[in-house]
């Protein structure tokens, strides 16, 4: 009973919550846009495009990598985490001022959506790692997760409602306006303080880099296998909603989709997560995510039916976002 009380102490302390709410703000603006911009792109460019959107946003998220170490190096976290967030703000903005006077816009948003959401959420990650110790850390890491995962289905929701009233692309008026909100709530939560953790003996630092050189290559390996098949599975659903629904419908039923499946991540990360790295551990957790894929696949290489691609979706929905995120941030 001790233990309890003193877990949901360390659960509510302020600096926890506030992380929650800045995830929460955060995943609820790219929710929105991310609905926004994939209505769009199929209803205007079609779904034989995204293999070069995909492609290009790849080269966007390498340059967002480089941009956030070589920031990382000069800022101090908070001070980087709000510059993106500020930086998502006013290019957003100038999207939805713009996106009807050309398709090639279009494809803009798309990749501009997954540079954002690159540069954002690794500097939220640096800003809390600089405020928690990494043992407070894995015991709160859950709550956190479980925030940008509720933030996630409340910005698909509103999404998915707005989309069914106005126009696919005055959602991103909307991504923009809670990305300020995102950034007023970084600016007034995000910690300027940071922690000492204490320094090991200098023997045991040349042994763990020694031994993190191997530790870097698995987790390279792991990370891009992961990117490469979920990518797929993506193309894969979207291609088929594309083939299956009007124009019209695409924003409420991606609304609809992406609530439904963050919705079912949400009780993952609060019921499931923890059990299965406490019995399976982080290696056997993490191969529960492919595997899911790999079925689904193969049901719908088998049949080509709408619910196999879904189950594809559900299990990427669902998971990706925190069970397998969950075990990739332990692992890093």
């Amino acid at each position: 009973m001790r233990s309890l009380t003193s877990r949901i102490h360390a659960l509510v302390r302020p600096e926890v919550l506030s992380a929650t709410a800045v995830l929460f703000a955060i995943l609820v603006a790219h929710a929105l846009l991310e609905t926004a911009r994939d209505a769009l792109f199929l209803a205007r460019l079609g779904p034989h495009l995204l293999a070069a959107a995909y492609l290009v946003m790849a080269g966007a998220a390498l340059f967002a990598i480089v941009a956030v170490r070589r920031w990382g190096r000069v800022r101090h976290p908070r001070t980087m985490l709000v510059g993106f967030l500020a930086l998502a703000t006013a290019g957003t903005a100038v999207l939805a001022m713009t996106i009807t006077r050309a398709p090639v816009l279009v494809f803009v948003l798309y990749v501009w959506t997954g540079f954002v959401a690159t540069l954002v959420v690794p500097s939220f990650w640096v800003a809390i790692d600089r405020s928690l110790r990494v043992t407070e850390a894995k015991r709160v890491f859950g709550v956190i997760g479980a925030g940008g995962v509720l933030g996630a289905m409340v910005g698909s929701a509103l999404a998915g409602v707005l989309g069914g009233i106005f126009a696919p692309y005055h959602l991103v008026a909307v991504g923009a306006a809670a990305f300020g909100i995102a950034t007023a709530t970084a600016a007034a939560l995000v910690p300027r303080t940071e922690v000492d953790e204490i320094a090991p003996k200098r023997s045991r630092v040349d042994a763990l880099i020694r031994g993190s050189r191997r530790y870097i290559r698995i987790l390279l390996a792991l990370g891009l296998v992961s990117t490469i098949v979920l990518t797929l599975g993506d193309l894969t659903f979207k291609r088929v909603v594309a083939e299956r629904l009007p124009a019209r419908d695409l924003a409420s039923a991606f609304g609809a989709i992406y609530t439904g499946l963050n919705a079912v991540g949400l009780a993952i990360q609060l019921a499931v997560t923890p059990r299965l790295l406490a019995r399976w551990g982080v290696g056997g957790a993490l191969t529960v995510l492919p595997l899911l894929l790999v079925l689904s696949a193969a049901g719908f290489v088998a049949t080509g039916t709408l619910i196999a691609v879904l189950a594809l979706k559900l299990g990427d929905g669902s998971l990706r976002h925190s069970l397998h995120r969950v075990g990739s941030e332990i692992l890093y």
